[in-house]
């Protein structure tokens, strides 16, 4: 049974795919420009590790998007 926490993972991972791909960024282009590795972002996507809020914060930066875009629900528009 999964927990709360593990879904909110993969929530957090789904908008960060959404928002590189709406970007046209590859995972490569998205963890360069956060300045960490490409295995590691690629984790952060499937939700299969936890994620400082440092690490968010670079990621949104590189996103050119808030934080809260990342932990909140993604609404399509």
């Amino acid at each position: 049974m999964k927990t709360e926490f593990e879904n909110v993972k993969k929530e957090i991972g789904k908008n960060i795919k959404i928002l590189r791909i709406h970007k046209d960024l590859s995972q490569e282009e998205l963890a360069y420009k956060a300045d960490i590795h490409t295995t590691h972002l690629s984790k952060i996507e499937n939700g299969k590790m936890n994620v400082t809020i440092e690490i968010l914060y670079k990621i949104a930066e590189s996103l050119d998007t808030e934080l809260s875009e990342l932990v909140m629900p993604y609404k399509t528009k």
